[in-house]
């Protein structure tokens, strides 16, 4: 991928982390579904298709939360807080 489009689908993902409903091995559909929220159909099923969530943490105090995804097409791990 281009420098531009790492980028986007890097804040496609920060965006991902603030969904609700995520959790460890989530399918496609479900994660599908739960990204709808914060963003178009195809953004979440473009994200859906080519990550997994691979850790999901989301703390007692308000606006904490870290999601791990992962894809076979970039680095093993991508965190986004």
């Amino acid at each position: 991928m281009s420098r531009i489009a790492d980028i986007f689908v890097d804040a496609l993902l920060a965006d991902s982390a603030y969904a609700e409903g995520l959790f460890d091995g989530i399918s496609q559909d479900l994660l599908t579904k739960a990204l709808e929220k914060p963003m178009t159909t195809a953004l979440a099923t473009f994200i859906a298709h080519n990550f997994e969530v691979v850790s999901n943490f989301e703390s007692e105090t308000p606006g904490v939360r870290v999601k791990l995804f992962s894809t076979e097409n970039s680095l093993p791990l991508r965190p986004v807080r």
